[in-house]
């Protein structure tokens, strides 16, 4: 039995056991005009709220994979006896409110206490928020959102990269084609951090299957926001994994081509648009800019360096 159940009432979410170049490059490392981009501004998803907004806010508590379930949430403890921690039962998927946050040590202090009351049963659990951060939890209001644009709608997705339960951690890629169109089922808290959010959706072979993911960068630390921007073609989580509307009615390319692409295989003549949708945004960008051509490199996490000249056209792959 997969590891997921959707919402079933107000207190509880149930789950289971560079620069810009002449050559006008389709591909440019983080821009200033990138790094000031505001997430909100994405249409696919919500309103980021700031951690000083959080108090009278709901949060719904992670799942966690099997291996971790044991150690229930340590980061957590009662209010009422901070020696004990709740195990995995007592708040994998539990609702809760916000009701207080510490601010006396000032809103740059690195750690600040938070206390959330559960929703069940009135008890008030607390922990200490990192950089603005609360382990082990999404905001409801970020489900809720998900939940009310995606729910029933065909997207394609852009990732292989999916799960068949919460209780592990190991991705099938062998499950979805890239790019293939899904139906969103339903929309739950995950097992992820920064990636808190699960897409149950219903592949073309009517199987169901999990995409973490994230539709807001609400509780999420001002480094790791850095890091989006430098990683990332947006802010919005949500566009990293999906698109609206059907790729292939957008771009007139051989059969060859999008089978390349749905494997996440780059081939000598591709041209770069082409490779980003193949294999996403490159973790590192080198260029060679000389009086007589211009060439870069993308280089991937796993070992794939592609060559693209001024033409915007590959030109060698290096596995």
């Amino acid at each position: 039995m997969k590891h997921v159940l959707p919402i079933v009432g107000a207190a509880s979410i149930l789950f289971g056991s560079g620069a810009a170049h002449s050559q006008s490059l389709l591909y440019k490392p983080s821009t200033a005009a990138q790094a000031e981009a505001d997430p909100q501004k994405s249409p696919n998803c919500n309103a980021t709220m700031q951690f000083s907004n959080f108090v009278g806010m709901k949060v719904a508590f992670l799942a966690k994979t099997l291996q971790f379930q044991r150690f229930g949430y340590s980061s957590w403890h009662y209010q009422e006896d901070r020696f004990n921690s709740p195990n995995y039962q007592a708040l994998a998927g539990k609702i809760g409110t916000i009701i207080a946050i510490d601010m006396s040590n000032g809103a740059d202090a690195m750690f600040k206490d938070v206390i959330v009351k559960m929703d069940d049963n009135g008890r008030l659990v607390t922990t200490r928020a990192l950089h603005d951060t609360i382990s082990d939890v999404v905001l409801l209001n970020d489900i809720d959102f998900a939940k009310s644009r995606y729910v029933g709608k065909t997207l394609w997705i852009k990732t292989r990269s999916v799960r068949e339960s919460q209780d592990t951690e190991t991705y099938d890629g062998t499950k979805i084609r890239k790019f293939s169109a899904v139906k969103v089922v339903d929309v739950v808290p995950g097992t992820f951090q920064y990636d808190p959010v699960d897409f149950v959706i219903e592949t073309n072979d009517h199987e169901t299957v999990l995409v973490p993911s994230s539709v807001s960068v609400s509780n999420v630390s001002a480094d790791m926001i850095t890091n989006y921007r430098k990683t990332r073609a947006t802010m919005c989580g949500f566009d990293e994994i999906f698109l609206l509307d059907n790729p292939r009615l957008q771009h007139n390319w051989s059969e060859a081509v999008w089978r390349n692409i749905e494997l996440e295989r780059v081939v000598v003549g591709m041209t770069l648009e082409q490779v980003l949708l193949s294999k996403g945004n490159p973790r590192d960008f080198n260029e060679t800019n000389t009086k007589n051509a211009y060439s870069s490199q993308l280089v991937y996490d796993d070992n794939v360096y592609v060559y693209i000249n001024d033409q915007n056209i590959v030109t060698a792959v290096q596995e």
